[in-house]
């Protein structure tokens, strides 16, 4: 299953995390390096995550909801 990593950031007042829109990428040391790249480009000042998680399509929810039930 394919797999997705997307960037989130926030300053150190805020607990929401915002997600950067060119922070989509597919593989994992890619997200760190586009990290490294934001904070030598003065986002310094902000806290970073990485939200993983598989990439799902209709199909794949159907045949889980098939074996599954409706959820």
């Amino acid at each position: 299953m394919e797999r997705l990593f997307i960037v989130v950031y926030r300053n150190a007042a805020s607990k929401r995390w915002t997600a950067i829109s060119e922070g989509e990428l597919p593989e994992r040391r890619m997200a760190e390096n586009f990290i490294e790249c934001k904070k030598a480009a003065g986002w310094s000042s902000y806290e970073f995550g990485i939200v993983e998680g598989p990439i799902v399509n209709p199909e794949q929810m159907a045949e889980a909801e098939k074996q599954l039930g409706t959820f």
